[in-house]
């Protein structure tokens, strides 16, 4: 071949190199994403690098809008970690520290503490595993082995009775549970002592509840817990996460970790794929790692599917120190809409509604996952409520500055300072509930 036609040949190959990155880039540059197929059936496949960068404004995915500050006073402070329930008439919080669980009105006011922890006869032992299910009247509080099931009713705050016949196995921690009605219960587990050998790591069952086991499905998905600095490799079942949705047959499986999320329909028991995310990096010894490791990714948990809207958080783990107690990463806030299979990395997010804003691009410090904050929208436990959640402390500091910007919107600021003058320092949490759209225009 003369050099005249190698140059020719060279071109050629470099135009068709250009046009599959067009066509690439083309195919994503509406947030349409590529498919693949699995046992017959064409699902999206989601990488949150190839995503395509967005600004998004929380009036763009959300409507009627409330802020909740949660009333404060010696019987209702929450202190240390705590999360929620929301659902229409109530908010459930529980102290993760093991203090309790306290019940709101959903416009944030104290009713009671609805359940108290200890070992007294009427207290629940240890940290409870909750589950709201307000048509019912109900409040389901299980233990971590799942070998108790207690029943509070909502309305009156009266303890209804226990089940003492396990949820699971010996050897299974429960995870997550969902109260599918007519006494059934829709619990994801792992296991805490697990080899590469071991054939379900983790899984589904629906049990009623006095323990009677209506359906089961395992899977050999684990983990690998990595801790350098204590010398600790422990493989471990994969948190599987039951996602709601609009159709009451229909949870979404989450799986941590693991690439394929799954549909199933409680009414045929049937399970199949639904999303491919691509979010790990890194395995070690043909497992994902769930730890900060250099090139590892941190999954955070979902709770919902509303209108077909997932709002997905991840953390990519870049380094870490040598001394393993910092670490750097980036978060990955991802809009991702099942109706039309496009997904979108959302990099700077505008709370418009309080004129609050968040740049997601820039490179973070941590000392441990657990110690990564956010303040972004999450579609809560147990119906989907979009809910933004914020210390008091933090919120004021979001304020302040919000306050200083000459440009913020009228109602912004009015409502900025309505709520300021109503919380301290030490207040209980901040929480702004809205309605997801049914359709998202970006």
């Amino acid at each position: 071949m003369n050099y005249n036609s190698f140059s020719i040949l060279v071109f050629i190959i470099a135009l068709l190199s250009i046009g599959c990155s067009n066509q690439k880039n083309k195919k994503l540059s509406d947030g349409k994403l590529p498919t693949v197929e699995i046992n017959g059936m064409k699902i999206a496949d989601l990488d949150p690098y190839l995503l395509v960068p967005v600004d998004v404004k929380l009036s763009q995915l959300t409507e009627n809008i409330r802020i909740i500050p949660l009333e404060t006073n010696p019987e209702s402070l929450l202190s240390g970690s705590v999360d929620f329930q929301i659902g229409e008439k109530y908010i459930i919080a529980r102290n993760r520290t093991g203090e309790g669980v306290f019940q709101f009105t959903i416009d944030g006011s104290f009713i009671r503490k609805i359940i108290a922890t200890g070992s007294a006869p009427d207290e629940f032992p240890g940290m409870p595993i909750l589950c709201l299910a307000e048509k019912e009247d109900l409040l389901l509080a299980i233990t971590f082995r799942s070998d108790h099931i207690y029943l509070y009713s909502l309305s009156s705050g009266s303890f209804l009775g226990s089940f003492n016949k396990p949820l699971l196995d010996p050897g299974e921690s429960l995870y997550e549970c969902r109260y599918l009605g007519d006494s059934l219960v829709l619990v994801s587990y792992n296991k805490l002592s697990v080899n590469e050998k071991t054939a379900n790591k983790c899984g589904l069952k629906i049990k009623t509840l006095d323990g009677k086991l209506i359906w089961e499905k395992g899977f050999d998905y684990g983990s690998r817990m990595i801790l350098s600095i204590s010398d600790i490799n422990q493989l471990l079942g994969s948190n599987i996460s039951l996602l709601s949705t609009g159709n009451t047959d229909e949870y979404i499986i989450q799986i941590e970790d693991q690439d394929t999320v799954y549909s199933l329909d409680i009414g045929t028991y049937s399970l199949r794929p639904k999303l491919l995310k691509r979010f790990e990096k890194i395995k070690v010894g043909g497992f994902p790692v769930s730890s900060a490791v250099p090139d590892c990714g941190i999954e955070e948990q979902e709770f919902a599917s509303v209108n077909g809207y997932q709002l997905k958080h991840y953390i990519h783990v870049n380094d870490v120190a040598d001394d393993r107690i910092y670490a750097s990463y980036e978060r990955f806030f991802i809009l991702y809409d099942d109706n039309t299979k496009q997904a979108y990395r959302i990099v700077n997010y505008e709370n418009d509604f309080l004129g609050f804003s968040q740049n997601l691009e820039q490179h973070m410090e941590i000392t441990a996952p657990g110690d990564i904050p956010h303040n972004l929208p999450v579609l809560s436990k147990p119906d989907g409520k979009l809910v933004e959640i914020y210390e008091a402390l933090h919120f004021l500091d979001y304020a302040t500055r919000a306050l200083e910007n000459p440009e913020l919107d009228p109602l912004a600021r009015k409502r900025l300072q309505d709520i300021t003058g109503k919380v301290i320092e030490t207040s209980n949490p901040i929480l702004l509930i809205g309605d997801m759209k049914e359709n998202v225009d970006l």
